[in-house]
């Protein structure tokens, strides 16, 4: 299984005002470093032209299903998705639920297991998602 391609933007926050200063911390906002991000419409459509034809999946997929049915709500656009996918955490667990090794099912922790580098700080999306797909092929290649 391999990467046909990868996205990625930063996103115009809307109201900046309302973040917490951790927040900001974790996803490492420097106001510079956003100059050149998308609307949440413009990301969305490209986000979609990329995924097409594509089944959602992540780790812990409720979380970010709902961030994104939230923006399909707030844009307008509509979901292609459905109400389908495929959570990667729950993909682990059956995977690994009685392996005595294993001294967790998170992202970290399953990323330590099969040698895997942890994502990186501050946290962005893509290194998530990257994460999340290593950890993915390694499962299928479990009995």
């Amino acid at each position: 299984m391999n990467e046909i391609t990868r996205f990625e933007s930063k996103i115009k926050p809307e109201h900046l005002e309302n973040a917490s200063g951790e927040s900001l911390a974790i996803a490492g906002y420097v106001e510079k470093d956003w100059e050149n991000a998308l609307t949440l419409h413009d990301a969305l459509t490209k986000y979609l032209e990329v995924t097409k034809d594509c089944i959602f999946a992540a780790w812990c997929s409720p979380y970010d299903w709902i961030f994104l049915l939230e923006a399909f709500k707030k844009t307008g656009i509509k979901n292609p998705f459905g109400h389908r996918s495929i959570d990667l955490f729950t993909v682990a667990h059956e995977k690994l639920k009685n392996k005595e090794d294993i001294t967790g099912l998170g992202l970290s922790s399953l990323c330590t297991y099969f040698g895997i580098p942890k994502e990186p700080i501050p946290h962005r999306a893509i290194n998530g998602a990257q994460s999340a797909f290593d950890i993915y092929k390694k499962l299928r290649e479990l009995q």
